[in-house]
């Protein structure tokens, strides 16, 4: 039971309690970046990655995607992030 609590206490630190199971990347972070972009049907996650909990009890988040560009194609781009320890929330402190 110990172990299990320990275990559960680390997952917080480093922040994965906040990442989605399915896929790695933070709901309302990858919401946020589709519903914004020209075409939210290409939306493509790519990767995210989170950072332990700093002294502010935040997390910063970098999340990578792929969608459709102006011209049609393919392109890679990065949303930044910084997600409350506690519940969750991220504040987009950078979209390109």
């Amino acid at each position: 039971r110990l172990a299990k609590i320990a275990a559960e206490a680390e997952r917080k630190r480093k922040g994965f309690h906040c990442l989605s199971s399915w896929n790695g990347a933070h709901t309302g972070v990858k919401d946020y970046v589709e519903k914004n972009m020209r075409d939210p049907d290409s939306f493509e996650h790519i990767e995210t990655r989170i950072t332990p909990v700093d002294k502010y009890g935040e997390h910063t988040l970098v999340m990578k995607y792929r969608a459709k560009n102006g011209f049609g194609g393919m392109a890679t781009g990065v949303a930044l992030a910084k997600v409350a320890s506690a519940g969750c929330y991220a504040t987009i402190t950078s979209l390109n």
